[in-house]
């Protein structure tokens, strides 16, 4: 997915980073996975990327752009409806789904991924994948309460449970 707008960083998709659009970097990393034969990009932004050099069908015809539906456009929809409507208009056996925001992700990385996960659904160990950032720091609620620690037994951070 990829839309136009941002609410906190302006034209963020489409900012220059390191000599070329940011979802630049994301999309040359899937399209050189031998793995993926298909990256559909679901936006509401057609023009600003042609206006970036992109279009259906680009790197050797993986690229494919479905407009975004009007009634799923905006920066309060649930990302699940995008999402769905991808899976209901674009037969696949299976999806990987990214966001342009991670433009360090390698096509090492998203290979790995692919063998972790195709080894895991043939042994029936799992059925889908997600990465998640390790994070071990004292985590409060709104309202000031601790959540994973206790404030009267300071442990050092590192020996918090992630």
């Amino acid at each position: 997915p990829m839309k136009a707008h941002s609410a906190r960083v302006t034209s963020k998709n489409f900012r220059m980073i390191a000599g070329k659009p940011l979802f630049r970097w994301v999309l040359d990393a899937l399209a050189a996975t031998p793995e993926i034969d298909r990256v559909v990009i679901n936006t509401d932004a057609r023009s600003i990327l042609a206006d970036n050099g992109l279009k259906d069908g680009d790197y050797n015809g993986k690229v494919m752009i479905r407009d975004r539906k009007p009634e799923i456009c905006g920066d309060f929809v649930s990302m699940n409806l995008v999402l769905g409507d991808d899976i209901a208009n674009v037969p696949s056996d299976y999806y990987l789904m990214t966001h342009t925001t991670n433009p360090l992700l390698s096509v090492k990385t998203i290979r790995t991924m692919i063998k972790d996960f195709d080894e895991a659904l043939s042994a029936g160990k799992a059925d889908s994948l997600f990465t998640v950032t390790r994070r071990q720091t004292r985590f409060y609620t709104p309202e000031g309460a601790p959540i994973n620690h206790d404030p009267a037994n300071l442990i050092r951070t590192q020996d918090l449970p992630p």
